[in-house]
């Protein structure tokens, strides 16, 4: 991002949380959505099968899903949150929060309807089986 930032380069492929953040030093960088459609991610949050407490690592998940945390996340990380938009503004309302409503209704971390969305590839059998393969040998087992 820093080549965006400096305006060294004029286009760029980027996230939206990216762009989010050269903008604050750098108003003249836009973001705009291809007509034919923009991939659109989703995070995980999985437990290993071998977790050795697996009970806590329900509780983490638990806390992150709540509407407090999950806007302090959007707020700090400036992606859009697994959380029903409409939770994470009232917790801003709440608050009194202008920076994190802001984020809220900016169209780079929530899309309009107007934006065609398309979902990445689900992982198919050998790609699952390359993402196992890596998992093993970088974590062992």
């Amino acid at each position: 991002m820093p080549a965006l930032n400096s305006s060294q380069v004029c286009l760029a492929q980027a996230w939206s949380g990216d762009v989010l953040v050269v903008q604050d030093s750098n108003p003249d960088v836009e973001f705009v959505n291809p007509d034919d459609g923009a991939l659109y991610w989703v995070d995980f949050m999985v437990i290993p099968r071998d977790a050795k407490n697996v009970e806590l690592a329900h509780e983490f998940i638990n806390f992150l899903l709540r509407p407090d945390i999950a806007a302090k996340n959007v707020k700090y990380v400036r992606y859009a949150s697994g959380i029903d938009k409409k939770y994470l503004v009232q917790v801003a309302e709440k608050w009194g929060d202008q920076d994190l409503l802001n984020i809220l209704n900016n169209p780079l971390v929530y899309p309009g309807d107007n934006v065609h969305l398309i979902p990445s590839p689900v992982l198919d059998e050998d790609m699952s089986r390359m993402v196992e393969t890596v998992r093993l040998h970088v974590m062992g087992g």
